[in-house]
């Protein structure tokens, strides 16, 4: 398990207890996801190392793991629910082609510091944002 996300500490936290289905998934998760996933590609990881995890037991999982701030639900332009890991990155965007549907995360610190500074300017105590850049990517600009 990740040093930096304490599962049982999150789970305490938000008055959640830490069954071991929770364990189990998180370190699928932690082990094993290295990019934006959904939930097809998470049961089939589930199914591979043979775990004892129902598929409404992982959608009640995934949900309490999104309120408590390990993972957070992303939609991109296909219109079904993606997930990425948080619990030890950095916040990041995504730059999204509408054609050929990719999905790339960048990181900028202008951007971050402008955010933070944005809401302080509104009195909020910032902890989180969400960026997408929706167009097309030079690849498929150039198959125009």
């Amino acid at each position: 398990m990740n040093a930096s996300c304490n599962l049982i500490k999150h789970l305490k936290e938000n008055n959640f207890s830490c069954t071991e289905t929770r364990k189990l998934l998180f370190h699928v998760i932690d082990e094993h996801i290295q990019h934006h996933f959904d939930a097809d590609e998470l049961f089939q990881l589930i199914v591979a190392d043979d775990l004892p995890i129902s598929r409404a037991s992982m959608y009640r999982t995934l949900s309490i793991f999104e309120t408590i701030g390990i993972i957070r639900k992303v939609q991109f332009t296909d219109r079904h629910a993606h997930y990425e890991y948080i619990c030890h990155r950095n916040l990041h965007g995504h730059t999204i082609c509408t054609k050929c549907k990719q999905v790339v995360s960048f990181h900028n610190q202008t951007i971050d510091k402008l955010i933070k500074e944005l809401a302080e300017e509104q009195g909020l105590s910032y902890f989180s944002h969400t960026l997408e850049i929706i167009g097309m990517c030079r690849k498929c600009l150039s198959e125009r």
